[in-house]
């Protein structure tokens, strides 16, 4: 790429990117706030309109959905306007359908100047599956999409598309959704069983997309007490989420209408969303089920990027952006990491990979009052809309950031989710961050008047001579913790 054209690609990735989404049940805005790989979502709206509620019975789109997706997509319009975003309109299953779907598409064009591309089933398969592998690290296994008008269900190898198939089983679809009727069963396994490639995925990974799949995600965390309620890579096994499923596809609306975890709007679907996983997952039979907050608007977003910004690791390049914008000691990032390749970078890919994660953010809670930092970036972290990490990555990198700033214990919930190999790679990675950090106080001399040895029996600090100075209670005081969880001696020398 000639300099020229990368300034330019360069300050268009600034400009904000919107994905206007007219599915079966819901129009939907998202607006993210650029179109870089560590894009965030500044805005999201969604309204119910239920344009596909009616062509099962008539063929068409509901004329009171047609007057409010039109209504939605003007406001969206006016929003995306003044916000000065790149605009991108696709619809999916009710608008391919029905038979005054060119019509809707027609009418949007002429009163709003806006192109509404109609997705394919395959087209929006593959970006359903682009939006999952966009945020999770090389997925292999089926991913599945369930929508208001169909299903979409995409076989992935390290994030190639290998097999995909559009079922009709969105949840708009059935009036048999609320209650396990055998002919609609056998509906469901009739369809699922043509799908030969669906049975050679037996023992991998499931990756539920949709609305209402993120529904049953929240469900099984409120009643199991997990510790982390983000559902984005929430990982369950498949024989909890089929006993999960079966209870909830039984359930009345009565009894639906008590689930407080779950928008009201959302109730109504899950017994058909249930019914619809439960008979996936028997005839799949992968060994886990991920969760996944990203799917087809994520995908429309990345399929807009060039290469060289998908190709970028998510997570890493979030970290990267936060520590740019609110660390003081970015600049010297990769001196400070090189300045501990013998403790963080010598152990797998993931583990340096999470390394790396933890000292772009090790400087995020200077802001805080001193009592409150460890808590603070610790929440942060945990919390933070970051992609590109599973849970225990997550829960990681909180309890190195709590151990950076020193807190007195890990939150066992955490320590229970990352598992005692976890806990020791944590407190090793936060403690070795709090030593660079106090060392250099932010500067690069400091580090290159100095360098880290460690030989799994010592630890040793070694100082030029002339800078004799630079060491302290303090220091001792650092080395002395990163050593303990080292396991090992320490020492400081100088050459």
């Amino acid at each position: 790429i000639s300099n020229k054209n990368f300034a330019l690609m360069t300050v268009g990735l600034t400009k904000a990117f919107a994905v206007i989404d007219i599915g079966s049940n819901s129009v939907r805005l998202v607006v993210f706030d650029s179109q870089r790989r560590e894009a965030l979502p500044l805005f999201n709206e969604k309204v119910q309109c239920g344009l596909g509620k009616q062509i099962n019975e008539t063929g068409k789109l509901s004329p009171t959905g047609w007057s409010a997706a039109v209504a939605a997509i003007q406001r969206f319009l006016h929003l995306t306007r003044a916000i000065d975003a790149t605009v991108r309109a696709v619809a999916t299953a009710a608008v391919r359908e029905a038979r005054d779907g060119n019509v809707f598409v027609q009418t949007i064009s002429e009163l709003c100047g806006l192109n509404v591309e109609v997705l394919t089933g395959y087209e929006e398969a593959r970006l359903s599956a682009l939006g999952v592998s966009s945020s999770i690290v090389e997925p292999k296994g089926v991913i599945g999409d369930l929508g208001g008008g169909s299903l979409e269900l995409v076989c992935l190898n390290n994030s190639a598309v290998h097999s995909s198939a559009t079922l009709p089983f969105g949840t708009l679809r059935d009036s048999l959704a609320d209650r396990r009727d055998q002919s609609f069963i056998n509906k469901i396994d009739l369809v699922i069983t043509k799908l030969d490639w669906l049975s050679f995925c037996h023992d991998e990974t499931f990756y539920a997309v949709g609305g209402s799949w993120r529904a049953i995600a929240k469900i099984h965390m409120d009643n199991t007490q997990y510790p982390i309620r983000i559902v984005d890579q929430y990982t369950v096994s498949c024989n909890d989420v089929i006993d999960l499923c079966e209870l909830l596809s039984v359930q009345s609306s009565s009894s639906m209408g008590k689930i407080s975890v779950v928008s009201r709007s959302r109730r109504d679907a899950i017994p058909y969303a249930a019914l619809v996983l439960e008979r996936i997952l028997l005839a799949m039979a992968p060994k886990r089920i991920v969760f996944s907050s990203s799917g087809l608007r994520e995908g429309v977003l990345q399929d807009h990027r060039p290469s060289i910004e998908q190709s970028k690791d998510p997570l890493l390049a979030t970290c990267r952006n936060i520590a740019a914008t609110q660390s003081r000691f970015s600049d010297h990032f990769e001196q400070t990491i090189e300045w501990l390749r013998p403790i963080l970078l010598t152990g797998s890919p993931e583990q340096q990979r999470l390394n790396r994660a933890a000292g772009l953010l090790s400087d995020i809670g200077w802001q805080a009052h001193p009592d409150y930092r460890a808590s603070y970036a610790f929440d942060r972290t945990l919390h933070a809309p970051l992609v590109g990490l599973t849970h225990p990555d997550r829960a990681f990198l909180a309890a190195a950031l709590w151990t950076r700033y020193r807190g007195a214990e890990i939150d066992p919930n955490v320590l229970e989710i990352i598992g005692q190999e976890g806990a020791f790679h944590a407190r090793v990675a936060g403690a070795a961050f709090d030593l660079a950090h106090t060392l250099s106080g932010g500067a690069s001399v400091p580090l290159s008047m100095s360098k880290l040895k460690y030989d799994k029996t010592s630890l040793e600090l070694c100082l030029e001579t002339k800078a004799q100075h630079l060491t302290g209670p303090l220091i001792e005081k650092r080395l002395r913790v990163l050593a303990r969880y080292l396991n090992c001696k320490w020492l400081i020398r100088f050459e």
